[in-house]
């Protein structure tokens, strides 16, 4: 749905948005709820109330107003992917990876929804499915970051080393300044004993954190 809401419903948003700033919560639920009330065929709207009911943790409310919102766009795929973040924040793992699944046959070249499946399925100990979900970002993204040093932590805890270090080395080489990346990689040099690796990596976090305790 391209339209965004009616003119007076838009001007309740407009305030809403004033009093989110003002740090006045309560006063701008209350502004989007007028808003719904008046165009309650934007589903634009329902999203953006959706968005201030889960900074609230208003779960339930939260989720009817967006499933209210996927009944007037079927297609919606932020609607998709907000319902698998409050199913997600709750431990509904299986709602949230059928929601990040129905918004990738939406959205297939949405990265956040790869990376929100993939950390799903880790969480269910579901090795080969994270794999393959981060593989298939990969594919999309061949210089995702993220897809790097997931697959490489997923690989390390498979005991992959050789496979965990190249992709840790892909992102280093994309993203230099990244301490995390080089955290991970020293580790699995140190398990396969290649130790000189391990000092000019070690060498080069002292040179991006010289204070950090754990590289001194």
């Amino acid at each position: 749905q391209d339209r965004v809401a009616s003119p007076s419903a838009y001007y309740y948003y407009q305030m809403g948005l004033l009093q989110i700033e003002e740090g006045a919560y309560e006063e701008a639920v209350a502004s989007y709820r007028t808003a719904v009330q008046i165009d309650d065929q934007s589903a634009f709207l329902r999203l953006e109330l959706a968005r201030l009911l889960i900074n609230g943790q208003l779960w339930a409310e939260a989720e009817q107003e967006i499933q209210a919102a996927l009944t007037i766009d079927p297609e919606n795929s932020a609607a998709l992917m907000l319902l698998g973040a409050i199913y997600a924040a709750q431990e509904r793992y299986e709602e949230a990876i059928t929601a990040y699944i129905n918004a990738l046959q939406r959205h297939p070249e949405n990265p956040d929804a790869y990376l929100f499946l993939a950390s799903l399925y880790e969480r269910q100990k579901n090795l080969p499915s994270a794999l393959e979900t981060l593989q298939k970002l990969l594919e999309l993204e061949p210089n995702s970051v993220s897809a790097l040093y997931h697959l490489g932590r997923i690989y390390a805890e498979l005991k992959e080393y050789e496979n965990a270090t190249e992709m840790f080395e892909r992102a280093a080489s994309i993203q230099p300044d990244d301490f995390q990346i080089y955290t991970a990689l020293v580790l699995v040099y140190e398990i396969q004993q290649e130790y000189e690796k391990a000092i000019t990596t070690y060498e080069l976090m002292l040179n991006l954190d010289p204070n950090n305790v754990r590289v001194l």
